[in-house]
């Protein structure tokens, strides 16, 4: 703490080349996106399905929970009434549109984040357990809902789903901070900032007297 030889540069990702247009599937939709195979997703789906699934089931007849990502369609994904395991999807963006919520049910593991500036980029309301948006500074009921207990959890996806308009609300609120933090323009002064920097002390360091 207090080092100023540190600089930290956020994710960078393109800005979409036209502003995401949310396309409501019916019966509705939530979904998960990630590699299936890597520890923290499965675990967090496996979790999300026998702790909060049954709830939504039985809140929101005929809901579908849609799997996106590779391995997600693999042996080891799980096979259950209303999931849908997709696998590797082409234009995700298409898919996600659908999307009531997207789920990051993610209860361990460390790395970026990059699942919440996803949905962010793409205005898809997201449900998150606080680690899976560590890191993003995001309030829950903001930005997106946050959650740990299942109860909790499996509660703020039926909120996005029988009150489309505060998603809407809470993903254009996320999409504008995704514009203002996240996309390479945002992040192009921090990162020239960091390299006029360390230039500047590797000339102070060439330049200072050598001790005896």
């Amino acid at each position: 703490e207090g080092d100023d030889r540190m600089h930290v540069i956020p994710n960078g990702f393109a800005r979409p080349k036209q502003d995401p247009v949310r396309d409501l599937a019916h019966p509705p939709r939530i979904g998960f996106v990630g590699l299936y195979s890597y520890a923290p997703n499965s675990d967090g789906v496996r979790w999300f399905l026998s702790q909060c699934w049954p709830i939504l089931q039985e809140r929101i007849p005929g809901i579908r929970f849609r799997l996106v990502g590779k391995e997600t369609d693999g042996p080891d994904a799980p096979r259950m009434p209303g999931v849908d395991n997709l696998g590797w999807v082409d234009n995700p963006a298409a898919e996600m549109a659908t999307w009531s919520a997207m789920v990051i049910p993610i209860r361990f593991g460390g790395g970026t984040r990059i699942k919440i500036a996803d949905g962010f980029s793409r205005k898809c309301p997201i449900v998150s357990t606080t680690l899976g948006a560590f890191g993003y500074g995001a309030v829950d009921g903001r930005q997106l809902r946050l959650a740990d207990d299942p109860k909790a959890f499996a509660q703020a996806c039926v909120d996005l789903i029988e009150r489309p308009d505060e998603g809407a609300a809470i993903a254009e609120r996320a999409w504008s901070e995704f514009l203002e933090k996240w996309t390479w323009d945002a992040i192009a002064p921090r990162v020239e900032r960091a390299a006029e920097d360390c230039l500047s002390r590797s000339r102070a360091h060439r330049l200072a007297p050598a001790h005896a």
